[in-house]
């Protein structure tokens, strides 16, 4: 990696103060003209680039292919530049090519000058949601006390007085911080956290169904956590549908019929049939795992694919699955139903022996299989139901192709291909309703995952296998995508952007209820070039793409099992740039390791929470960020309920705050043992970030209620360890605290369970 690439790198992902975009730079492309995306300040004699966007030049904000910031801009089209002549050359129609003749930052002034061409481009492409209007108020009730959120605010209330009101400044300053963006997309639960951050586990807990809820009604499950996690009541959907009786194989049909072409017509009441796809929405998500902003060859397509996402949503979302809610009542009767003939219209499509089919106009053909080994050619078949076997799904479906799997037994394989994978939802609704088996999900791209679109992989038993790409495992923009699986020991293994991922204007989530797991996410090089590390992004993360549009909700849940989880950079339970990522384990002895930004993280503008409820678990955790670690204006919550349990980790981790942001870290019970790098155990970092604008630090909390710990050296049992309370404490101040309240006897506020 060369020094400008590296420099490229460290601003995508670290977001140090010279990569940020600069509010008081002018914009090459105000409303209605050409657009460049080079940002300049008028010097004597010349231009200095302040940033490149994302735009004709492929801007990753610090360099281009070309320009960089700290260069000078002296010449346009031949003449001197100055600010007159900026404004007119970009006052010309999208289209036209401008000349910039530069020098790199510290050239001599008579250096040779560096030539580039920019062709300019529509403004209204390269805007995208951020800072694009105010955010309606959002009326947000004081949370209940319970005995987390008190030991939080006992904590702070650790403070002195002059850090005390600093951290009442930070926390006006976050609960902000979505007014400030301007991005209409913002997640409402996102808002909420940042709002009450004492309060974030009890927050993401109140949208969770139970493990019960899952087995119960996974479908109505699945809509009550989408609808409560876009600020959409539940008690607004649909009420259950019932049962549906199947007597015979023509039943099969309409039940086929009932459940697809009705989740049909409520898509195509957002987005009618035959509409043109807003852009590549491929170039959005899939290819995007080198970097979190819209960049790169394909970038402007993937801008036009962002403008339309809104068209569909977690609402719209909501509501169709909440109509997939039946209970399917097979007879003895339908089940030995005879075999017919094969239509020749299938012929190629379908192997194997079949009960019925029939063609629906708006639809295309509808499959019953009967209960030996079947073949299914999902790019020519629409829906199937099959009654058992070890059976095939090809899904070679494309964008906008409404498909439906209901299988009812057999150990059977989906394959997908590089594009769209099993259940993959492209500007469509997809859904595989697997009954019992041991199964094989495997695809690239988009395997359980949407864009404008609604995915969900529902697997009810079984020991099955997940094998995906990017976008994958539940992770959606522009809508929902889930992966329920209720029972069995699974593995499941992403490339990275998988295992529950909520993009701009999505719901991820990854739901995993009973036994014991195996997950991976992450095959590609670390993004900040560390060996031996990965990127990651998803078990539970919300991503917005920086500067472009706010992200969304992604959940990672596991209710029971002693699982293992290994996860690369930005994951489990991690939010970047207005996204809000969960993680949830129920109960198991799991064994965690992630790299940075993982464990109750957030980066930029975001907020993470993970919450483990019990067990012993040993979390490994590299280099920095993680278990209660927030940077940049963010929120980051880590709650481990109960256990003895092993923390390893590094820097700013175990409640680390820097640059202006809150994090914190609470374990409610056990004997645990603590090992960890610079900024961890309640202890704050650097803060130079904003405050020349702000005049905040950052507020780090560690707090451990109960049990005989080992630290290190500098912390102990029973102890309150706050930084000093100083007058003028530079860079904003470094406030934290380190609380271990009385080992000897456990402390529940108020009478209240530690339960958040």
């Amino acid at each position: 990696m060369n020094a400008r690439v590296a420099v490229a790198a460290a601003c995508a992902f670290a977001g140090a103060l010279a990569c940020r975009a600069d509010a008081s730079a002018r914009s090459a492309a105000p409303a209605g003209t050409g657009y460049s995306g080079i940002d300049i300040v008028a010097r004597d004699g010349f231009l200095e680039v302040r940033s490149i966007r994302p735009g004709p030049l492929d801007g990753g904000h610090v360099v281009s292919s070309s320009l960089a910031r700290g260069d000078r801009i002296a010449s346009i089209d031949g003449a001197p530049a100055d600010d007159a002549a900026w404004r007119a050359a970009h006052d010309r129609a999208p289209g036209a090519t401008i000349a910039l003749g530069y020098r790199r930052a510290g050239e001599a002034d008579d250096a040779p000058l560096r030539t580039v061409e920019v062709t300019l481009d529509d403004p209204a492409i390269w805007r995208g949601s951020w800072r694009t209007a105010d955010l309606a108020p959002r009326a947000q009730p004081a949370p209940a006390a319970t005995a987390i959120s008190n030991a939080v605010v006992r904590a702070r209330g650790a403070l002195g007085p002059l850090a005390t009101a600093r951290a009442e400044g930070l926390a006006r300053h976050v609960a902000a911080i979505p007014e400030s963006q301007r991005d209409p997309r913002t997640p409402p639960l996102l808002r909420d956290v940042l709002a009450s951050p004492a309060h974030a586990a009890d927050i993401v807990s109140a949208t969770l169904p139970t493990a019960a809820r899952w087995r119960e009604s996974p479908f109505r499950a699945a809509a009550e956590l989408v609808a409560r996690a876009s600020a959409n009541d539940p008690a607004t959907l649909a009420e259950p549908q019932g049962t549906f009786a199947i007597g015979h194989a023509d039943a099969g049909i309409w039940y086929l019929d009932f459940l697809l072409n009705e989740a049909r017509v409520k898509f195509e009441s957002t987005v009618p049939a035959g509409e043109a796809l807003a852009g590549d929405l491929h170039a959005l998500a899939a290819e995007r795992l080198d970097s979190l902003m819209v960049r790169g060859p394909r970038a402007r397509e993937a801008m036009i694919a962002l403008a339309g996402i809104d068209r569909f949503g977690p609402a719209e979302a909501a509501r169709i699955l909440a109509h997939f809610d039946v209970i399917a009542a097979p007879s003895p009767e339908f089940l030995a139903s005879e075999a017919v003939e094969l239509p020749e219209a299938l012929a190629g499509a379908v192997e194997g022996t079949i009960l019925a089919a029939s063609e629906i106009p708006e639809l295309g053909w509808l499959v019953v299989g009967g209960a030996g080994t079947n073949r299914y050619d999902l790019g020519r078949v629409a829906a199937v139901l099959d009654i058992g076997g070890d059976d095939r799904y090809d899904w070679r479906h494309d964008a906008g192709m409404h498909r439906l799997v209901v299988d009812l037994a057999g150990n059977d394989l989906h394959e997908g291909g590089a594009r769209l994978g099993p259940a993959g939802a492209v500007g469509a609704v997809a859904v595989i309703d697997d009954r019992a088996g041991n199964d094989l999900y495997r695809g690239g791209a988009f395997t359980a995952g949407a864009s404008l679109g609604l995915s969900v992989l529902l697997d009810r038993a079984g020991d099955d296998r997940y094998e995906s790409g990017a976008w994958s495992l539940g992770a959606s923009t522009g809508g929902a995508a889930l992966v329920i699986d209720l029972d069995g020991n699974d593995r499941a293994r992403s490339d990275g952007m998988g295992m529950g991922v909520g993009g701009p204007v999505g719901i991820g989530a990854f739901v995993d209820v009973a036994g014991d797991d195996v997950a991976e996410l992450g095959t590609r090089p670390s993004v900040y070039g560390v060996a031996g590390e990965r990127a990651g992004f998803g078990m539970g993360f919300g991503v917005g793409f920086r500067l472009s549009s706010a992200g969304g909700v992604g959940f990672f849940v596991d209710e029971a099992g002693d699982d293992i989880r290994r996860s690369g950079e930005f994951s489990q339970g991690c939010g970047y740039f207005l996204g809000l990522g969960v993680l949830v384990d129920g109960a198991g002895d799991d064994t965690v390791v992630c790299d940075r930004y993982g464990l109750g993280s957030a980066a930029h503008q975001a907020a993470g929470v993970a919450i483990d409820r019990t067990g012993r678990d040993s979390y490994l955790t590299r280099t920095a960020a993680h278990l209660g670690g927030a940077w940049d204006e963010s929120v980051a919550f880590f709650l481990d309920l109960a256990g003895d349990d092993t923390y390893r980790t590094g820097g700013l981790s175990l409640g680390g705050a820097a640059q202006q942001a809150i994090a914190i870290m609470v374990d409610a019970a056990g004997d645990d043992a603590y090992l960890g790098g610079g900024a961890t155990l309640g202890e704050p970092s650097s803060n130079e970030y904003h405050f020349g604008t702000t005049g905040l630090g950052s507020l780090a909390l560690f707090v451990d209620l109960a049990g005989r710990d080992h630290y290190p050296a500098s912390r102990r049992n029973g102890s309150v360890v706050p930084t000093p309370d100083e007058a003028s404490p530079g860079l904003g101040g470094r406030d934290g605290v380190f609380v271990d309240e009385d080992s000897a006897n456990p402390h529940e506020a108020d009478g209240a369970t530690p339960t958040p």
